[in-house]
């Protein structure tokens, strides 16, 4: 499956390819990747791309940022979560985790992994197609 969309690729899920293990993708938006990539040809993929709501300071001005605090950060605009997913969420710092595991996982090289601010957050994730067609995962 996604040894022929990354010959060589030595990325965990092409590793389980010729394995019988199954690993289930719960990150919604690594899940919604995978998904999209079904049935992909070999070499198929160009680029993927995460969404992210913009945290809680997405419509700060940034002469405001300075006096940011712990409550601030925990007011999500779409989203009720715990207080440390709420914290990375508003920092972005889960986007920048969401990057390495799908440089890890899809064996995608960083520089064709991109984040693109959707505030609405319905599109959990997108793959671009070699012929510029995008994929995306809706809900």
């Amino acid at each position: 499956m996604l040894s022929g969309l990354f010959p060589d690729c030595e990325a965990p899920l092409c590793l389980l390819a010729s394995s019988t293990v199954l690993l289930i993708l719960a990150d919604s938006e690594h899940s919604a990747i995978f998904q999209c990539i079904q049935g992909l040809p070999e070499n198929g993929l160009r680029r993927i791309i995460l969404t992210a709501s913009g945290g809680a300071f997405r419509d700060w001005p940034v002469e405001k940022m300075k006096t940011i605090k712990v409550a601030d950060a925990l007011k999500h605009p779409n989203w009720s979560m715990g207080r440390k997913i709420t914290v990375d969420s508003a920092t972005l710092m889960n986007k920048g985790l969401e990057v390495i595991e799908a440089h890890y996982l899809f064996g995608v090289d960083y520089d064709n992994i991109d984040i693109v601010i959707h505030p609405q957050s319905i599109i959990h994730s997108m793959v671009e197609t070699q012929d510029s067609s995008v994929l995306a995962q809706v809900s």
